[in-house]
């Protein structure tokens, strides 16, 4: 219990003040807040390691409500024009969105082009691409709107995804699934065996 209390005041700190982790880390520290109150950061609950990008170290949330099941979503993403992209969609589950458990899909589009399509994966599948430039109504000046389509399959909760800038790492959009992490602050460290203490098991969608 006084690590839990320990660990959520130092979370609140690091997302409104400066980082307190630096007690437990060594080196140099670059930090990154995501989002906003109405993505929850206000409601950290655990602290992890990203599955895919060596050495940043999330602060998680209590996470965002997950898509329906069997249901048809669009979100548009906005982002500069001429640049390198990696779309990831993830399941939480580990069978993708198609086809043991329903007929899921996703496509991802811009300027008259589909960039990425799919939905027979397991845990994750990513697609890189570089997208010109258009006009978008739905965005500002210099900037392309990315079309995210998704079809959910029986259990759309375990579907989550994120849109990513290849050179510069900033997460341009994102889904977290149900119980996921909707904002994050990133640490550029290795964990630490006064992380790992606290550490109380979530995962990053």
């Amino acid at each position: 219990m006084k690590n839990r209390i320990i660990i959520i005041f130092s979370i609140l700190s690091v997302i409104f003040s400066q980082n307190p982790l630096d007690n437990y880390l060594s080196g140099s520290i670059l930090s990154t807040v995501f989002g906003s109150t109405q993505d929850g950061i206000n409601q950290p609950r655990d602290l992890d390691f990203h599955p895919t990008r060596e050495n940043e170290l999330w602060v998680l949330n209590q996470g965002s409500s997950g898509y329906d099941s069997n249901a048809q979503y669009s979100e548009t993403v906005c982002v500069p024009e001429n640049t390198d992209l990696t779309f990831i969609i993830y399941d939480s589950y580990g069978d993708g969105i198609c086809c043991s458990f329903g007929n899921g899909s996703y496509t991802v589009s811009a300027c008259g082009n589909t960039y990425a399509s799919g939905g027979n994966f397991n845990s994750s599948e990513s697609t890189s691409f570089s997208v010109g430039s258009c006009a978008s109504f739905d965005c500002a000046d210099e900037e392309v709107g990315l079309s995210i389509n998704i079809n959910t399959d029986n259990y759309g909760y375990e579907t989550s995804w994120e849109v990513i800038d290849d050179t510069t790492n900033a997460i341009y959009g994102r889904h977290g699934d149900a119980g996921g992490s909707t904002s994050q602050s990133v640490f550029v460290q290795k964990k630490t065996r006064a992380i790992n203490r606290c550490d109380t098991g979530d995962k990053i969608p």
